[in-house]
């Protein structure tokens, strides 16, 4: 699929438009970005990526603002610290809704940590099981 590519390609369109300077400046970067990832693949820039490598190439766009954020607020640009904070908030639309790194990796281990015992009782009832029915050498 890429309708997601198409979409924001065409939305530079609507921002020229509605002349929304914000939204026309990050979606200009973020084809420009997709036309890069094109380059970087060894393909024809004229070609669209695939909706799993458009939301690679946003979270890494949003990545770089989050950094560039924080480094602005350290040096106490605010005036930048507003128009990256700005095309963050446009960044993020695009990506899918997120749970926390804390909670989303809580989850993933106690999901994991409940199936892995389940896995090593099904083991050891296989492994007695099996055992009846071994010669009394391979015990």
């Amino acid at each position: 699929m890429r309708m997601l590519h198409e979409q924001i390609k065409n939305g530079i369109k609507n921002a020229m438009i509605s002349k929304n300077e914000v939204l026309l400046k990050t979606l200009r970067s973020m084809v420009s970005a997709f036309t890069n990832e094109l380059v970087a693949k060894s393909k024809k820039p004229s070609e669209l990526l695939n909706d799993e490598e458009v939301l690679a190439v946003i979270a890494r766009l949003a990545k770089q603002r989050k950094d560039s954020i924080e480094q602005f607020q350290k040096g106490n640009r605010e005036d930048l610290v507003k128009e990256e904070q700005a095309e963050l908030t446009i960044l993020e639309t695009y990506l899918p809704k997120m749970m926390e790194k804390h909670i989303d990796s809580y989850w993933g281990k106690t999901s994991f940590g409940k199936m892995a015992n389940n896995c090593n009782r099904r083991m050891y009832s296989i492994t007695l099981a099996t055992r009846r029915f071994l010669p009394h050498k391979m015990k």
